[in-house]
């Protein structure tokens, strides 16, 4: 449970509980389509959905309720969803996140912001042991009143940092060591697309070049050119215009491939699983199979697997003050003591299936490196529809 309380037009506001379970298998299913269908490319006519128990209430701004239903069933959403009629739409949302982050007022103070759809407003983190000048205040009070969309402020604490499996030969998996150029190491998340595809974090990429190596196992020379990278969603800034999050799609070359399947479990471990399919969580879902896979072991910070219970917030800017860097669209994973750790970065956040295999959800970006009594371990990672929108193309599935 969040219990920091904010400044919402001039009173005080709790945060809202943590939701019960509820379905989350058909709760995935139906944000998923909602996402690809309706909400990525038409955000002027929603307000976003977020998890109420088992259901998954979707707002809509430009219809009716009745009207957005008949909406909801033509792409296939029949049951398990609540429609409410709002007044604040995803786009709007988004352009009040993009002026508060950018506002040099609060530039210094603030390290996120984003929509919470519940309460169709937009929360603003502000940073540990900063308290806002009056005048920062006026300007969140300013860019409320003038865009009609309510803002509030809690105190976030710890201070995102942007944050490897070891060694992997073609064809490549999930959850493995990578290196772009001569720099730190970040991981894969999920192959894309064909057999040649691989998806991984753009800060990554953007701290070093164009070719991708794997490092010589113990060492720290950098061995083979294993690829190229193709596509990225952001520079040494951060998010680049009209696209989304911090992902960046390389190819792998000289005839080596990647392959549908991501490491799991802890450490070195050998395990993998096959990625089925693709999913999306929304905000308030909550359930014990959403776990990461990453590298970082290899740099001694992490386990490279952690097991998050909570998506809090969706659709987030987040400042990175160590690389300067911002970075939008992300979402927050939370778990009570477990962060991800540096060389993490890029890879894979999934769900597990009953039946076996795993959902792909999302690229690891970074984490606040909370958790413990006084805080939730936040964890961010753009989700993987982004790629599909911005990119093209699919997960590669086995």
């Amino acid at each position: 449970m969040w219990l920091a309380r904010g400044c919402q037009l001039g009173r005080w506001v709790r945060r809202p509980s943590l939701p019960g379970a509820g379905s989350p298998a058909k709760v995935a299913t139906n944000y998923r389509r909602m996402q690809d269908k309706l909400f990525i490319p038409h955000p002027e006519e929603w307000g976003g959905a977020y998890v109420d128990g088992d259901t998954l209430v979707v707002n809509t701004v430009r219809r009716s309720p009745v009207r957005a239903a008949k909406v909801l069933r033509k792409i296939g959403v029949t049951r398990g969803v609540t429609i409410r009629k709002v007044d604040v739409s995803m786009a709007q949302h988004d352009t009040v996140t993009a002026d508060v982050m950018s506002d040099p007022l609060l530039r210094g103070s603030v390290v996120a912001a984003g929509p919470e759809y519940r309460n169709s407003q937009v929360v603003v983190g502000v940073r540990d042991g900063v308290s806002l000048t009056r005048a920062a205040k006026a300007r969140l009070k300013t860019i409320a009143a003038r865009s009609g969309v309510p803002t509030t402020t809690y105190n976030h604490r710890g201070d995102p940092v942007l944050t490897n499996r070891y060694w992997d030969t073609s064809p490549y998996n999930g959850g493995d060591n990578v290196n772009f150029g001569p720099g730190g190491g970040c991981s894969n998340a999920f192959a894309w697309k064909g057999g040649q595809y691989m998806v991984s974090a753009a800060h990554c990429y953007t701290r070093s070049g164009l070719r991708v190596f794997r490092y010589k196992t113990g060492t720290k020379s950098v061995g083979k050119q294993i690829g190229k990278v193709l596509w990225s969603s952001a520079n040494a800034s951060g998010t680049t215009a009209d696209r989304h999050g911090d992902v960046v799609v390389w190819k792998a070359t000289g005839g080596l491939k990647t392959v549908g399947r991501i490491y799991t479990g802890t450490g070195n471990a050998t395990a993998k699983s096959a990625v089925k399919d693709r999913t999306s969580l929304p905000e308030g879902w909550k359930g014990p199979n959403l776990y990461t896979s990453g590298a970082g072991p290899f740099y001694g910070n992490g386990s490279g697997q952690i097991n998050p219970d909570w998506i809090s917030l969706v659709n987030q800017t987040i400042y990175f003050r160590d690389t300067k860097a911002t970075v939008a669209n992300l979402t927050v994973a939370e778990h009570s003591s477990a962060c991800i750790g540096k060389g993490d970065s890029g890879g894979a956040f999934y769900l597990t299936r009953p039946s076996g295999g795993v959902r792909a959800v999302g690229v690891i970006s970074g984490t606040n490196n909370g958790g413990g009594s006084w805080t939730n371990c936040r964890n961010y990672y753009t989700p993987l529809e982004y790629v599909a929108s911005d990119f093209g193309g699919a997960v590669k599935k086995e």
